[in-house]
C-alpha cells in the first residue's frame, strides 16, 4: 500500500525516479538515434557525435522534466543552467564510460547503451537535488 501511495505522490522520490526514467527513454532515444546516425551512417567521429547527441537529449529532458516531472517553474534560466551543468557533467562521464567500455572491446553501441543507464541515474540524483530541488527566495 505504501508503494502505491509513493507512486501517486508527485513529489516522492520514487514517482520522480519513474517519471525521470520515462522522460529519459524519450531523450535518450533521441540521443541514441542522433548518435547512431551521426557515427555509423554519416561517419562522423563518435566522440564529436556524442557531444551533439547528448546536448540534444539534455535539452529535451530539461523541458519535459520541468513541465511534467518536477513541475518547478520559477527561475527557469537558473534551473536551466543547473540542469545543463549536471547534463554536461554527465557528458564528461559518458565520454569516459564510452572510452573505458570500448577499450574493453565492447561494441560501440552497447557501450553507448550502458553509459546511458549509468549516467542517467547519476544525473537523476543531481537534478532532483540541485536543478529542481533548490528553493529560491522570491
Amino acid at each position: 500500500m505504501k508503494l502505491i501511495e509513493q507512486l501517486r505522490d508527485k513529489n516522492s522520490w520514487l514517482h520522480n525516479l519513474i517519471m525521470y526514467a520515462l522522460i529519459g527513454i524519450i531523450s535518450s532515444g533521441l540521443d541514441f538515434t542522433i548518435f547512431t546516425l551521426g557515427s555509423t551512417v554519416l561517419g562522423f567521429p563518435w566522440l564529436f557525435v556524442n557531444i551533439v547527441s547528448v546536448t540534444c537529449g539534455i535539452t529535451v529532458s530539461f523541458f519535459l522534466n520541468r513541465r511534467y516531472n518536477f513541475r518547478v517553474f520559477d527561475h527557469p534560466a537558473i534551473r536551466a543552467v543547473l540542469f545543463f551543468a549536471v547534463g554536461f557533467t554527465g557528458l564528461i562521464l559518458s565520454e569516459l564510460v564510452l572510452f573505458w567500455l570500448t577499450s574493453l572491446a565492447l561494441p560501440l553501441l552497447w557501450a553507448k547503451f550502458l553509459s546511458l543507464i549509468m549516467v542517467g541515474f547519476v544525473q537523476f540524483c543531481l537534478n532532483r537535488l540541485l536543478s529542481f530541488g533548490i528553493h529560491f527566495d522570491s
